[in-house]
């Protein structure tokens, strides 16, 4: 069977203005990522380049705007970028983006971070950094308003310390460990400030990730756990408390993998 042609749209971008007029950034790209889809044949179908333009949503970039008219009318059928971050910050852009070219049978691969959604294991690595950046950024809405709601009927203060539900996950961490494992290709470790919070990054991880069609094989420990495990087979997720991630310290013992650099996708907006 003669293999399937692949067709890419490069995307590049920079952030700032002084970048933009530097060129460097953008020409280290687009360099790295020609010479990339060369070595591996694949068929380069247009440069899309936003210079000097925040990644936080799509709207106020014209060639992701024009790249994405283009994945709609099938002129490609992937599309490669630097990093993640260069491609969106916006989780909500990732998300609607990700059903967009599934249903147009584009995949995105990202150079830097061995992210490939032509596969289920990329789909679902991307699916699970996002959570991840969302949980950085957002708590949901429903918990701190029932929350809120039940510390004022009991005459309590509202305060933005609401049950440990609002603190940022903290120190997120990818380490691809396929190589050195067989019990896995991925670990994600997180850590919550406290066992609520633990609880809460859980609860959440549990319910994106099942609306995406992910569901864990299993899931170790409690809702009193500072410690939770769970598996999705290819991705193992690690939620600590911040003084079980440090005793446990995962990050030491599997050293031998290789961290991921997300931190550019997991920053504010």
């Amino acid at each position: 069977m003669k293999k399937k042609e692949v067709i890419v749209a490069i995307y590049i971008r920079v952030s700032t203005l002084d970048q933009a007029r530097e060129g460097y950034s953008l020409k280290m790209q687009e360099q790295t990522l020609r010479e990339w889809c060369k070595e591996k044949g694949y068929i380069i179908y247009d440069l899309y380049a936003d210079r000097g333009i925040s990644g936080k949503d799509f709207n106020h970039r014209p060639d992701m705007l024009r790249l994405m008219r283009d994945a709609k009318d099938g002129c490609f059928n992937s599309v490669v970028f630097w990093a993640l971050s260069r491609f969106t910050r916006s989780v909500q852009d990732l998300y609607n983006t990700l059903d967009k070219f599934q249903k147009w049978g584009v995949s995105m691969v990202s150079y830097t971070e061995a992210f490939d959604t032509s596969t289920p294991m990329g789909r679902a690595m991307i699916g699970i950094v996002g959570v991840f950046a969302q949980l950085e950024r957002e708590i949901t809405s429903e918990r701190v308003a029932a929350a809120m709601q039940m510390r004022a009927a009991q005459g309590k203060r509202t305060c933005s310390e609401i049950l440990g539900y609002d603190k940022k996950g903290k120190d997120i961490k990818v380490i691809d460990i396929h190589e050195v494992s067989v019990i896995a290709d991925y670990f994600v470790i997180a850590s919550g400030s406290n066992q609520n919070q633990v609880q809460a990054m859980v609860d959440n991880v549990d319910e994106q990730l099942g609306r995406a069609g992910y569901e864990a094989k299993q899931v170790e420990g409690t809702k009193n756990s500072a410690w939770v495990l769970m598996d999705y087979g290819d991705v193992i997720i690690h939620v600590f408390d911040e003084e079980n991630r440090l005793f446990y310290d995962l990050e030491r013992i599997w050293r031998d993998g290789k961290e991921l650099d997300v931190s550019e996708f997991l920053e504010e907006k």
